[in-house]
């Protein structure tokens, strides 16, 4: 069996997530989330290897899909409960944030004394702590929302450990053995698989996002020159202190090889409503 890949931060991002997971989980002013995407379902007549009582055709290689649908995934570790977003477009930073911003403004009442999110993700391309358009994005919605997020990375060649990842086995396991041969199908089955004892809600997006979106070197610049740093792996890996002064922003924890940031500005916390 092929040795999994480990880099020498391993051990210490994850004695940092064993410390920031449980402690949002038990905060009632915080709230973790678990965001991922899955690979894309191409939608036709295509065998998924799985198995079903009814004798099922099916074709033995891949031809030219109908339609391709990406589902992306919003956990909610401690209620078990699960969003499912597919979309025709493509995964992008824009994407992802625009997935949950809209999330928040739809479900916010629901947590009136959270003011803080804690977002758990792999080190994707679209989606890692150096992605200049993806951090961009975040300090805006945090700036709007009012909310400190602290992006909380599982180390890479580690995906398979974020929560939501779990989530995706299942939704495998409940339509592997059927034809996801139209979009109606490809839904349907979405919506009846169980997570926790719960349906999840399954919305498709249409929205066109291009990709390789990122700042200028000076809008970047820009950006960096708001926030204030702290250099060292050692620092990073083992977490810095909360920075208490913030309660808009973001804040970057297990992040490899080189920093941990603190983007945005600090300014008095928003009232509880």
């Amino acid at each position: 069996m092929r040795a999994q890949k480990k880099i020498p931060q391993t051990d210490a991002i994850f004695a940092r997530l064993k410390e920031i997971n449980p402690q949002a989980d038990a905060s009632a002013d915080t709230l973790r989330l678990s965001l991922d995407a899955k690979a894309g379902v191409q939608v036709g007549a295509y065998s998924r290897k799985g198995k079903n009582r009814v004798r099922t055709k099916a074709a033995d290689h891949d031809f030219r899909a109908e339609e391709v649908l990406t589902p992306y995934g919003l956990l909610l570790p401690r209620d078990s409960d699960l969003w499912l977003y597919f979309t025709t477009s493509r995964v992008t930073s824009d994407f992802i944030v625009d997935i949950l911003d809209r999330w928040w403004v739809q479900h916010q009442p629901r947590f009136p004394r959270v003011r803080t999110l804690v977002i758990n993700q792999d080190n994707g391309p679209e989606n890692k702590g150096r992605r200049t358009q993806f951090l961009k994005r975040m300090v805006a919605l945090a700036r709007q929302r009012r909310r400190l997020v602290r992006l909380a990375y599982y180390p890479p060649y580690h995906s398979k450990y974020n929560p939501i990842e779990h989530c995706w086995g299942v939704l495998e396991n409940h339509w592997g053995g059927d034809l996801l041969d139209t979009r109606e199908a490809v839904l349907g089955f979405a919506r009846s698989m169980t997570w926790g004892g719960k349906h999840p809600t399954v919305e498709v997006l249409t929205d066109a996002y291009p990709k390789g979106v990122r700042l200028t070197k000076k809008g970047n610049g820009a950006g960096r020159r708001r926030g204030s740093s702290a250099t060292g792996s050692q620092r990073l890996v083992r977490g810095h202190p909360w920075p208490r002064t913030a309660s808009v922003g973001i804040v970057i924890f297990c992040r490899v090889p080189k920093t941990h940031v603190v983007r945005g500005h600090c300014c008095p916390a928003p009232r509880v409503r």
